[in-house]
Parts: C-alpha cells; sequence; structure tokens
C-alpha cells in the first residue's frame, strides 16, 4: 500500500488525529518488524501485553501513525499520548480488515490463493518463483502468514510496483478459510491435499475436505482451481466447483501430467501440458515436491507463463525454513523438517530419509499436536 493518511481514515472509518497527508506504506503489529520508514503499528489488544502499551518503542521507530481503540484513545491524558499521528478506531482488529479489503478492492495484479493439509507454504514458494520468472515483482505471504491476522497483513504488503499477489490461507477451526477467501478474493485457487490434520478442530476428513474446499468454491465461475487428481476427497469435491478446474498427478487425463520422475537428492521429471514436455529440476529432496512443483505448473499455464518460464522459476524456487531443508554436518547429511508435521507430511519426511540413508538413517521425532481423538 502506499496511502496517505487521509485516506486510511476513510477506509477504515476512522478518526485521524494528526497529519492527513502524511503517506503510509504498510501496517505491521509487531514492534520488531517497524524498521522501515512508513510504517502503521496496529496495536492489538492481546492475551498477555496490550500493545497500546509499545506505542512510546514505536515513536521511537519513526513509524507514521499508530492505530489504536478509542477506548485507549479517550481514557489517555493528550500529554501521555507519544508524539504520533493517531488513527482512532472501534475494534483495532477489524479496522485490519477493512482496511486491507480496501487495498485489495484496489488491486489490479493477479491473484492466488493456496491452501491444503499439508505442503502449502512449500507450494506458496514454487508459485512465488514461477510469478516472478514470468510477471514480475509481487507479493507473497511472508514466512508463516497465513492465518486472520497475517494474511490481512499480507495484502498491506502490496506495493505499487507489485504484479500479483500470492496468498498462503491455513485454518484449524471451521469457517475461517471463507473468511480469508472473501478478503483475498483469488482468481485461482490452489489446494494442495485434503489429509489428517487439525482434525482436533475439524473432527474428521469431511470436516478437513468442507474447510479447504471453500477456497475452491470462492473463486466462482470466472476462476479456476488447481487439484491433485491423487487426492480422492477432492476429485469427488471437482464437480462442484464452479470454475475452471486443472488436474496434476500421473494420470493421462491430467491437465499436467508428470510422465517422468528421479528420485535423486535433488529430484527432476519431466511434465506435460497439452502434447508440450517440459524437463524439470528442483533443488530439493523428495518425490513428492515433484507433485507440489505440478500444482505450481498449473498456476504458472493458467497465468499465460510459457512452460520453460515455469520451469526456470521452479528451479530457483527457495524452499521455506525447516521444511526438507538439507545440511551437510562432519559428513552426515542433515534433513530438517521440524516446522510442522501432520501424519501424512512425516510418512513423506521418512520416505526421504529412507531413500537417501541407505539404511544407515536414524529418524528424530517430535510431538504431533491437534489430533483430537486420533492423536495416539
Amino acid at each position: 500500500m502506499m496511502e496517505r493518511l487521509e485516506n486510511v481514515a476513510r477506509d477504515i472509518n476512522g478518526t485521524l488525529h494528526g497529519d492527513g497527508q502524511a503517506v503510509a506504506s504498510y501496517v505491521d503489529i509487531d514492534t520488531r518488524r517497524m524498521e522501515a520508514p512508513g510504517g502503521i503499528f496496529a496495536a492489538l489488544p492481546g492475551s498477555n501485553t496490550d500493545g497500546h502499551t509499545f506505542l512510546p518503542a514505536v515513536a521511537k521507530l519513526g513509524a507514521v501513525a499508530a492505530l489504536v481503540s478509542r477506548r485507549w484513545f479517550e481514557n489517555t491524558a493528550t500529554d501521555r499520548r507519544p508524539a504520533l499521528n493517531y488513527l482512532v478506531v472501534e475494534d483495532v482488529e477489524k479496522a485490519l480488515w477493512k482496511l486491507a479489503l480496501a487495498v485489495r478492492s484496489r488491486f489490479g495484479g493477479r491473484v492466488i490463493g493456496t491452501t491444503g493439509s499439508v505442503a502449502k507454504s512449500t507450494v506458496k514458494n514454487m508459485i512465488q518463483a514461477v510469478c516472478e520468472a514470468g510477471l514480475g515483482a509481487g507479493r507473497s505471504t511472508p514466512g508463516n502468514w497465513n492465518n486472520l491476522l497475517g494474511v490481512p497483513l499480507t495484502i498491506l504488503g502490496i506495493t505499487p510496483d507489485d504484479r500479483f499477489l500470492n496468498v498462503e490461507m491455513g485454518s484449524n477451526a471451521h469457517g475461517e478459510i471463507p473468511m480469508l477467501a472473501s478478503l483475498v478474493q483469488p482468481e485461482i485457487a490452489v489446494i494442495t491435499a485434503v489429509k489428517a490434520a487439525h482434525l482436533e478442530g475439524f473432527g474428521t476428513l469431511e470436516g478437513v475436505l468442507k474447510e479447504k474446499a471453500s477456497l475452491g468454491h470462492a473463486v466462482g465461475s470466472k476462476g479456476a482451481v488447481v487439484i491433485p487428481s491423487g487426492d480422492a476427497m477432492l476429485r469427488g469435491e471437482m464437480k462442484q466447483f464452479a470454475g475452471e478446474v486443472m488436474t496434476v498427478g500421473v494420470n493421462a487425463d491430467d491437465d499436467i501430467q508428470i510422465v517422468e520422475m528421479r528420485d535423486e537428492i535433488r529430484v527432476s521429471g519431466v511434465f506435460e501440458h497439452r502434447g508440450v514436455r517440459t524437463e524439470i529440476k528442483l533443488g530439493m529432496p523428495g518425490l513428492f515436491n515433484l507433485h507440489n512443483a505440478a500444482l505450481a505448473f498449473g498456476v504458472g499455464t493458467l497465468l499465460g507463463i510459457p512452460s520453460q518460464t515455469i520451469a526456470l522459476g521452479l528451479a530457483n524456487t527457495r524452499m521455506p525454513a525447516l521444511r526438507m531443508e538439507l545440511q551437510e554436518i562432519h559428513q552426515r547429511t542433515i534433513i530438517l523438517d521440524c516446522y510442522n508435521a501432520s501424519p501424512a507430511s512425516m510418512k513423506s519426511a521418512l520416505d526421504v530419509l529412507v531413500k537417501l540413508s541407505d539404511g544407515r538413517g536414524v529418524a528424530m521425532l517430535g510431538a504431533m499436536y491437534e489430533l483430537g481423538a486420533d492423536s495416539d
């Protein structure tokens, strides 16, 4: 975003106390990320610490404004408020959403949304690399900003030069993906998989399917949905999607068919789309990553990016930290895959370990949470 404070106040239906001509370039809720100029600090109420207590630090960092609650503003004496421009609202979190919705409505680039039980971040990074290769600069979800706060913050980081918006959406309770989809308004939806994850919140696999598939329904008849044909639950749901459905996988009738797979420490293979074959090389282990790459390849074709350009982007994909990350320590290969876990992702990681270790592998496994009655 690049907005004058008077326009920001209008978008959020707030009251501005300060310089309306000052320009804001981003919004954040964490003072540790507020070093760049032009920031608005959103003072969210927290279960442990109220964001308003950080306003003196924000003022010293040179933030352009603070987004604060009306209750705090009216109950704090003028001489005790740090020297800042103030955007005063009834509810800071709701104001964040209002502002993100306004910024999204003015964005004219391509918009992709990704969800699924596993591989969301990996596929999001692959899509980012493909879009950067074919479209230019764009905005993608940073780190794990895939929740009800991270997604609006992602949108609020859009710059005037961005050609695409690439958003990862996570959920551990019913109704979160529909909410996020209404904010992101993707033209292309990617659903990576429906697996046993966050069952504590969803109850059953059918509950997971309903939540994840809601992103596919959100694109409507003018959009497109990219899914893996090997996921039986998604394949059954695809008939209900109003938009174009693109399948990827090893089947002859898949729109993006994986016709060759080479299981090396850095996997490679061949994809076929409309009779044209493209060599794919990835800088990461695991044959499952070829399936992830096929999803990103499908997005690239829907965006009109040439297949060789897509392949170049995939080759340059940067893996998210702690996800199948390879390190060499004392002549031993360490596979760091410890960001998060579900039964499906754990099995895939162990498959890679078996392949690479030649019978001399050691797996160190941590706890796996949010599986409810299926935890044991």
